[in-house]
């Protein structure tokens, strides 16, 4: 999968983490060290030029006792987003033949039901990913 460059949303983010941490006096060292990562790297977040892992956002949250959602709240949406979506639904139909998810659901049988259960039960997209490919090897 190709890796998305820094979006909006990250700018936000990064916003709201540079608001969180002044608001609780902590300096770019201390946040930093609670992230295992350097000060270059947490100054990189707050300006929206990386994005924060959502393994780092839940551990933030946590740490200052806010809602995921506090880093989201005020975000005016992209105007890219839904056009990303949009092509990327339509490269998975294509891909797969499929019109619409629902009308995927209505007409599965039970083994395709089983093989969706099995694929959520993959602990990690990795595994998802080579069953993906293994799968798709079949064509």
């Amino acid at each position: 999968m190709k890796r998305q460059s820094v979006k909006l949303i990250d700018s936000h983010i990064g916003k709201r983490l540079r608001i969180l941490r002044h608001q609780n006096g902590m300096s770019l060292e201390v946040l930093a060290g609670m992230l295992g990562v350097s000060q270059q790297q947490v100054s990189r977040y707050e300006l929206g030029q990386h994005r924060l892992s959502a393994a780092q956002l839940y551990r933030l949250s946590c740490y200052f006792s806010v809602p995921l959602s506090w880093f989201f709240y005020g975000y005016e949406k992209d105007p890219n987003d839904e056009r990303i979506i949009d092509s990327a639904v339509k490269e998975r139909q294509g891909k797969y033949g499929v019109s619409h998810p629902k009308e995927a659901a209505e007409d599965t049988t039970e083994k395709e039901r089983a093989l969706v259960m099995a694929w959520r039960s993959l602990p990690t997209e990795i595994q998802q990913d080579r069953i993906l490919a293994l799968l798709e090897a079949f064509g």
